[in-house]
């Protein structure tokens, strides 16, 4: 090991008793194998096996951080069984931070092919506060103390398709809609949101009790 991970270990928990948490984005990173994971305990039959490495490492990382970012939920809407296994490999007072998935943050969908039919359309579902109760909060619901923060990632929006002012009232609406019966499962989260690309740069805030503040338009081009 390059670092004394006791030390570490010591310095992140002790921080996160004052409500500090440190972490990365992300943990499935062979390459830090030497340094935050011990390779042999991957191994399989003299071989570093990858696959076991990416489904328990995270009970390794778990062991020094505290937090942790889940970047695949970005992609795709998590499902119960994932969230059951990543967040079985944690302590009770680890906290998990999510990137909401896509179909949410997306105004419009990029000319890409992972896309598919939809690249280059306006996304029907931009901020729909029904589909994110529905698809995202009632998968977390079963684990919230284990969720610390649920982080919004705007992509790039074009003045031309969405006025700042246009945004700050979709985004007042989204999370106004908490009030309602199926949004309830808000209140009790932290969010935090940011935008990026040419045509916002916006600060990421987070607040408790399901509150939202930001800055949106802080710098349009």
């Amino acid at each position: 090991m390059s670092f004394d991970r006791a030390v570490l270990a010591k310095a992140v928990r002790e921080l996160a008793q004052k409500g500090i948490y440190i972490g990365t984005s992300s943990w499935k990173y062979p390459g830090w194998c030497g340094m935050l994971y011990e390779s042999a305990r991957y191994d399989y039959r003299g071989k570093f096996a990858m696959t076991r490495f990416e489904r328990n490492c995270l009970e390794e990382y778990a062991a020094v951080f505290k937090t942790v970012s889940v970047d695949a939920a970005f992609y795709k809407f998590p499902e119960r069984n994932f969230l059951e296994t990543i967040m079985g490999q944690a302590p009770g007072d680890f906290q998990f931070s999510f990137k909401v998935t896509d179909t949410i943050t997306i105004k419009k969908f990029p000319n890409l092919p992972k896309f598919g039919m939809r690249a280059g359309e306006i996304n029907r579902d931009f901020l729909n506060a029904d589909l994110f109760a529905e698809a995202f909060l009632k998968t977390c619901e079963p684990n919230r103390s284990k969720v610390g923060l649920l982080m919004f990632e705007f992509g790039r929006i074009y003045k031309a398709d969405f006025s700042v002012a246009g945004f700050s009232q979709a985004l007042d609406t989204f999370f106004q809609t908490r009030r309602y019966a199926r949004l309830q499962f808000m209140d009790g989260y932290a969010f935090g949101e940011r935008a990026n690309g040419d045509a916002w740069e916006c600060h990421q805030s987070e607040s408790r009790c399901g509150a939202f503040s930001y800055d949106a338009g802080s710098k349009v081009r």
